[in-house]
């Protein structure tokens, strides 16, 4: 296709409200367990996607030549199936984790080439130590000089500071592992995003929320709405604008997602 007409069809497609899956944020969904249950997964849907989006040479994420995004998808998709509870360890889960074993064992030498990922020097040590714990036979000292960047980013920052500011740390939070202050990780969540919104008015609320319901369509949104599309653009705009989050973006939606949820919650 020429490269004119390629991309026109690539901004056309942009409003259509399609939100390709991700292994990486998949796998973290995939250690969810029940309330009241630790053996059941919260979302069993999450392992039989993550089983058949794996890769041929054995990756998880990415198809293309991108070997940082490969790397740190098929460490979050292996801790992921390496906690799976004892009755879901079939032979499918063993053959899933021997094929991401192997490449990262065999292709991951090129792991520092290619373009870079937003807070990759953060939550790659922090997989990797996941692995230690559970035991994971991984090839450690290929990424030792990645523990040093990490520490050289974040050593001087004090630890309450990522709960009272905004910064750009909040998107990569899974960092911190379970040094993770819940309480004033919500707190923050329901003060820059659900506060805005709520004081932006009703509409605001009901529009975002419903269009993260609708799986990010537009059309959908409108509809159940009875507004004109343009009108559920404005409001999203105005979302952007009062939380500096994209509804339209995958972690921007889950974030603000979340942030309503536990904004209506602290408010009942």
């Amino acid at each position: 296709m020429p490269l004119p007409a390629a991309t026109r069809e690539l901004l056309a497609s942009l409003q259509q409200g399609a939100i390709s899956a991700a292994a990486y944020d998949t796998a973290f969904v995939a250690r969810l367990r029940q309330p009241d249950d630790p053996n059941a997964l919260a979302y069993p849907q999450t392992l039989a996607w993550l089983l058949r989006s794996q890769n041929a040479d054995g990756s998880f994420g990415t198809t293309l030549p991108i070997p940082k995004d490969k790397l740190v998808s098929t460490l979050s998709a292996l801790v992921a199936l390496a906690d799976l509870p004892q009755n879901l360890q079939d032979g499918v889960v063993h053959r899933a984790r021997t094929k991401a074993l192997r490449f990262l064992y065999e292709d991951t030498a090129n792991w520092q080439t290619g373009p870079d990922m937003a807070g990759f020097e953060l939550v790659l040590p922090a997989l990797l130590d996941e692995a230690k714990v559970r035991g994971l036979p991984l090839p450690f000292e290929r990424f030792m000089g990645i523990s040093a960047q990490r520490d050289a980013k974040i050593g001087h920052i004090p630890p309450r500071l990522i709960y009272n500011v905004k910064t750009p740390l909040l998107h990569s939070l899974e960092y911190l592992g379970n040094r993770l202050d819940v309480e004033a990780a919500r707190a923050q969540l329901i003060r820059d995003l659900y506060e805005p919104l709520r004081h932006g008015g009703a509409a605001l609320l009901d529009t975002v929320t419903t269009y993260l319901e609708q799986g990010s369509s537009l059309e959908a949104t409108a509809r159940l709405l009875f507004v004109h599309p343009n009108t559920v653009r404005y409001r999203l705009r105005r979302v952007t604008e009062l939380t500096e989050y994209t509804p339209s973006a995958g972690r921007d939606g889950f974030t603000l997602w979340v942030a309503m949820v536990l904004g209506r919650l602290a408010a009942k």
